[in-house]
Parts: C-alpha cells; sequence; structure tokens
C-alpha cells in the first residue's frame, strides 16, 4: 500500500469516528520524506488521542487526536509554539467540511511573536532556573561515582537547553530532526563545540562529556541571566558557581573514597578525608577554596548587581521586559497581547516527523 492510499484510510476511519477535520503534518506533507519517516496524521476531534503509532502498508503512522482549542493553546505556549506553528503553516488538509482546520492554518501563517515576548521570556527564565536541578544532580552523580546517572543527568541538560534557548532565540524548527544544529547555529563555536562533547560525538572522555554539559548550562545562563528575577538569580547563581568547579577527578575520588571506606578500623573518618577531601562536605568551604575559584557567598546578592555576570542589573521594571535581538539585549515597553493567550495547557506536543 503506497502513501497517499495509508494516509486516505486512516483519515476515513478518523472521520468515521467523529473528527471535525483531519490533516497531514510532518515530512511527508513538506514532501522531504525518507524511508524511515513517519505519517503524522492529525484529527481535530472530540476524542483525544495524545500519540499513536501503527504499521500499516509497510509505513510507520502516527495519530494524533485532541479538541480545537487545544491545538490552539499551542500556538501560544512557549514550550510548544517553536515546533507547533511551522506545523500548521506546512500542514496539508485532508477532510474540513467546516474550514476548522484551514482557520488554524491561517491562524499559524498569520502568528508572529511579538503578543508572546514577555510570556517567552518568563518562561525561557524559569526553564533555566528549573535546570538548575540538573546541574546539582549531575555533580553529584559524578561526586558519588553514579556513573549511569550521571549520564543521565548530562543528556538531559544537552538535550533540553537547545529547546529553551530556541524559544529564547526566537527560533522556529518545524522538526526536531533539525533543532540542535539550528540552536547551535545561532549561538555560536563555544555552543558548538561544547555541545557536540555532552552529545557524545566526538573521542572526550566521559568526565569531558559530562563538564561539556556543565559548560553548556552556563553559556545558557551567561545568554539569559537579564530574564532572571531575584529568586532565579540567586538559584541560578550558586548552580553555575558548582558548574564552574573543577570537575576532572571526582569519579576517582569517589573509587578512592570507598576504598577507604571498605577498609574499615577505628581511624575511618581521617583516612576516608585523606582519600577524598573535602568531597565528603560536598565541596570546597569558604576557607579552603582553591586559587581562581569564588566562595559561596553569605547572604542575598549585592543589590544593583547581577549575581552571575556582576554588572549592573537593568531597572526593575520586570523579568518580562529584556529581549534579545540582533546579538544584543535592549528593554522595551511591555506590548498588549493581540491574542488572548490562555492559561498553558499540559499535555502532548504537536507531534513533527522524525
Amino acid at each position: 500500500m503506497d502513501q497517499p492510499s495509508v494516509v486516505g484510510e486512516v483519515a476515513d476511519e478518523l472521520v468515521e469516528d467523529g473528527a471535525e477535520a483531519v490533516v497531514l503534518l510532518g515530512s511527508h506533507a513538506r514532501g522531504d520524506a525518507g524511508p524511515e519517516s513517519d505519517v503524522d496524521v492529525l484529527a481535530v476531534g472530540p476524542r483525544t488521542v495524545s500519540f499513536r503509532l501503527e504499521r500499516r502498508g509497510g509505513l510507520l503512522v502516527s495519530v494524533t487526536s485532541r479538541p480545537l482549542e487545544a491545538y490552539r493553546r499551542e500556538l501560544t505556549d512557549p514550550g510548544f509554539i517553536c515546533a507547533a506553528v511551522p506545523g500548521w503553516r506546512e500542514a496539508v488538509v485532508l477532510h474540513d467540511p467546516h474550514g476548522t482546520a484551514a482557520a488554524l492554518v491561517e491562524e499559524a501563517r498569520a502568528w508572529t511573536w511579538a503578543p508572546l515576548e514577555g510570556r517567552c521570556d518568563r518562561w525561557v527564565a524559569e526553564e533555566i532556573c528549573s535546570l538548575a536541578e540538573e546541574v546539582h544532580k549531575l555533580i553529584a552523580a559524578l561526586r558519588g561515582g553514579r556513573l549511569t546517572t550521571a549520564a543521565v543527568q548530562r543528556s538531559v541538560l544537552a538535550v533540553r537547553l537547545a529547546g529553551v534557548m530556541a524559544v529564547h532565540r526566537r527560533i522556529l524548527y518545524g522538526s526536531e530532526n533539525h533543532l540542535w544544529e539550528l540552536v547551535s547555529d545561532a549561538m555560536g563555536e563555544g555552543w558548538r563545540v561544547a555541545q557536540s562533547a555532552a552529545l557524545g560525538l566526538g573521542d572526550e572522555g566521559f568526565e569531558e562529556t559530562c563538564g561539556a554539559a556543565l559548560r553548556l548550562y552556563g553559556l545558557a545562563v551567561d545568554e539569559t541571566h537579564p530574564l532572571l528575577d531575584k529568586r532565579q538569580q540567586w538559584v541560578v547563581r550558586h548552580a553555575r558557581d558548582l558548574a564552574k568547579r573543577p570537575y576532572r577527578g571526582l569519579i576517582r575520588e569517589s573509587v578512592d573514597r570507598q576504598a577507604c571506606q571498605d577498609e574499615g578500623g577505628d581511624d575511618l573518618h581521617d583516612r576516608e578525608a585523606e582519600c577524598s577531601g573535602d568531597l565528603r562536605r560536598g565541596g570546597a568551604g569558604k576557607d579552603d577554596v582553591e586559587e581562581g575559584q569564588e566562595a559561596e557567598p553569605d547572604g542575598e546578592p549585592e543589590e544593583g548587581l547581577h549575581p552571575v555576570a556582576g554588572v549592573p542589573l537593568p531597572p526593575d521594571d520586570g523579568p518580562d521586559q529584556g529581549r534579545y535581538k540582533e546579538g544584543q539585549y535592549h528593554r522595551h515597553q511591555p506590548q498588549q497581547d493581540h491574542h488572548d493567550v490562555q492559561k498553558a495547557f499540559h499535555g502532548e506536543s504537536l507531534h513533527q516527523s522524525r
């Protein structure tokens, strides 16, 4: 069975099941599908099918079905817009007697970033803040010699940071097949090198790949710090300081520490400290910081200075006023949303072919 026949069969079944509109998305809609590309069929209707895979006629078929308002919310949700907007712009309408899908296509084609600038900036700031926890987990895993956990946390940072920076740099990518390359092109050579190492594409050792993921986080912080509010600044500053500390040798020190513990004896703690230094206490303290490192700050960041960059903070007129444009940060007046921006829809993203 060829692709048109498979698509027609799936569309007919969805219509019989109550769908008011059916569209084809992704690579088969664009005309650049490869032999392993799935056929993305999306239905607008009363039934909800978040994501379902089938094999038909030798093809992998993905089916998604949601109510109309769920798709409209994705066009205003920073977590979905980078894929949803180009996805609907490229959609091929298969069944649409009431013009429902055509209206969504036109809405996507008329879509702009302008009404959502503040919302996108706030989303980016909170995502960067939340990823601080992954930095903590990665350092803790390295320190504890938990290689599997460290590998997972390294990958979490390398994978998720690209999506966050795509929103920050206002990149519509449609298919995730291009996301990481598009972001590295926008961010520059430093990001490209760190991302490549964090994803294990070079000949770096394991600890070096983990260090590359930490560098990626640092680069993201450097780029987005004007968007952070004071709570986020404090969280991110500590994670950034952790990411800047030496990471090499943490696994070796953890192994040595375990060897000391296995020896037993009354002087266990003395020998443990000799083997692993200050790792038992969770890192260097204020009085024994290595040369070139900053001690953990006491109290809140100095008023008027950004805690990470040490530069003057912009006027405190809200985190939604900072915007990156043409390589420069600038402050702009708040814009009135031209759409009824609704509460973020927590569900599956608009599926794009891989």
